[in-house]
């Protein structure tokens, strides 16, 4: 279906249409069942409990899937993949959205992307966790990447030195999927100031300025919608002589002009965008940091335009090696964003238990078992009693 690059579905800073199948609340939305405040008492534990508590539980008698942060000072997140289907609060099927393996095989899952408040509760969905096969945590396909979010210790701070021409060679103007701050991925202090910019595979991927290559990942294949991709992922990254590590991320695999320890020049082309990763849709993540690890907070940078001036990319809007551009006059939206478009979701992953695969969470076993479910229009689950 085209739509009207104008009526582009922009929230919190990202384009909803560019995340095909994930679906996103921060602290509450519209399509959840509901958002609580956590309560020891409904699970019959007393003040100091809490460890007793899972990050994760799916009831038995209704299949909803929650989520608990039991602590008091920090919210957490929580990136959920499933290939169950799932149904939102008024019991609608959710769409799905595509996922590659290393093996190059193509599937659909169902992704969360959740921010539950200190001592907060998120019923989320309802999964179609079909019964009698079996019981346990194994019989639940959920793969899942828990973390406290932290904020950002200075996230308005800039200088204007921080200004540098467009990133992307290549036929303009380029979708900015996801600007600084965004909802969808970039609310960590180590992602605060990262711009997504959506383009066809292939495209040059340029120096934003002069500096030395310190690392190339270029080996994954995998890629699309689901949270695995949060742990596998290609990027070149370029110490510049300003002193910022400057990341690109989601190249094509084996795209790499350069190799660690070589000199680059602004505007040189450094390797060919891809959709490695965690990557809903192919693009360019870019962010700037003062210090390395995952953890080292980003900051704010500008781009340059051809007369000289600098702004600030935001979601939804079109940009080029001149600057902000008038759209095209209609773009096709990944049909995944606009409905369901699959019978049976994602891969049967290697992960059933919970937690980011490093074990930082679990999730409460189902009183039934689960098998691969078939094809259905409407929500087959039980109704909570309320």
């Amino acid at each position: 279906m085209a739509v009207d690059a104008s009526t582009a579905n922009v929230r919190g800073n990202y384009v909803a249409s560019s995340q095909p199948g994930c679906h996103i609340a921060h602290h509450d939305a519209e399509w959840i069942i509901e958002a609580t405040d956590f309560d020891l008492e409904d699970y019959g534990l007393e003040p100091g409990d809490e460890e007793g508590v899972p990050d994760m539980i799916v009831d038995p008698d209704t299949r909803s899937l929650s989520v608990i942060n039991t602590g008091y000072d920090t919210d957490k997140s929580f990136f959920i993949t499933t290939k169950h289907a799932a149904f939102d609060g008024q019991r609608r099927p959710m769409a799905a959205g595509p996922t590659r393996n290393s093996e190059g095989q193509e599937d659909l899952v169902t992704t969360l992307v959740l921010i539950v408040k200190p001592r907060g509760v998120i019923e989320a969905c309802y999964l179609d966790v079909t019964e009698g096969q079996g019981c346990g945590e194994e019989a639940i396909d959920l793969f899942s990447d828990i973390k406290n979010v932290k904020q950002h210790p200075n996230p308005a701070a800039w200088e204007s030195s921080r200004t540098y021409p467009f990133p992307l060679g290549g036929n303009a103007p380029f979708l900015c999927s996801q600007g600084v701050g965004g909802s969808f991925t970039h609310f960590f202090p180590g992602t605060h100031h990262a711009l997504d910019f959506e383009c066809p595979e292939g495209t040059p991927i340029l120096s934003l300025a002069s500096g030395t290559v310190k690392e190339v990942r270029q080996s994954e294949t995998a890629g699309g919608v689901h949270a695995r991709g949060l742990f596998h992922w290609n990027s070149v990254t370029v110490l510049q002589e300003d002193g910022l590590l400057a990341e690109y991320v989601h190249i094509l695999a084996g795209s790499a002009l350069v190799n660690p320890g070589d000199r680059v020049e602004a505007g040189q082309p450094l390797c060919l965008s891809g959709g490695a990763g965690f990557c809903p849709t192919p693009h360019l993540h870019l962010q700037l940091q003062e210090g390395e690890g995952d953890t080292a907070p980003t900051v704010q940078f500008a781009m340059l335009d051809c007369e000289g001036n600098s702004y600030f990319p935001v979601a939804g809007k079109w940009y080029g090696p001149q600057g902000e551009v008038t759209p095209p006059p209609s773009i096709v939206q990944p049909q995944g964003a606009l409905g369901r478009v699959g019978a049976v979701q994602g891969e049967h992953s290697e992960h059933h238990d919970v937690g980011d695969g490093k074990g930082s969470g679990f999730v409460e076993e189902c009183a039934e078992g689960c098998a691969q479910r078939p094809q259905r229009e409407t929500c087959p689950l039980p109704r909570a009693s309320r």
